[in-house]
């Protein structure tokens, strides 16, 4: 029933080095997949191999640490590391936007429609003022929040992730969903 768990124990076990990498090719065959998944919903196209292999390479270096005795223990010890890599990765990045959306670009495609069909009463005041939202929005709340509501990462993980205290985590998520909140309501 946990035959990753066992896979583990099997590595760990191991002392020739091609029984140990025999296993290990093992395991990255069944994590590996779902981890990329995983990490190809949040990076962007180019960079997913580049984390991917940074995730699996914290995998392989932290298990003979790892102690766990189901599969469900060791995914979630395995999405955990893949969180702390993406992270990693994003602060890296932190000069280049987030979102790839370009706003000029979604005006001029928005504008061409209007050739073929010209915008009722109000769509282009409408328009403006997503756009504004858009420029006025923080990329670093989109990961925020999905990191601690979808991906269900509580306040020390992402602080120790992103170097900051659990304090100042709880307050930007707080601003966040606060901001959020109000880009929604203008939406009504």
């Amino acid at each position: 029933m946990n035959e990753l768990v066992e896979l583990v124990r099997a590595y760990r076990a191991a002392s020739a080095l091609h029984v140990r990498l025999r296993f290990a090719e093992e395991i990255i065959a069944r994590v590996g997949p779902l981890l990329k998944e995983y990490v190809a919903r949040r990076c962007r196209v180019e960079v997913v191999d580049d984390v991917l292999q940074e995730v699996l390479f914290a995998i392989f270096k932290q298990m003979d640490g790892f102690r766990s005795r189901t599969d469900s223990q060791f995914w979630r010890w395995c999405y955990r590391i893949a969180c702390f890599k993406m992270a990693d990765h994003f602060r890296d990045q932190e000069g280049e936007p987030k979102l790839s959306l370009d706003v000029e670009e979604v005006r001029r495609a928005a504008e061409a429609t209007y050739v073929e069909s010209p915008p009722r009463p109000g769509e282009r005041l409408d328009l403006e003022e997503a756009l504004e939202w858009l420029r006025r929005s923080r990329p670093p709340c989109v990961g925020l929040l999905v990191a601690h509501y979808l991906d269900g990462l509580g306040y020390q993980d992402l602080a120790q992730a992103l170097g900051e205290k659990p304090a100042a985590i709880r307050m930007r998520i707080k601003r966040c969903l606060a901001l959020a909140r109000e880009l929604v309501g203008k939406l009504k």
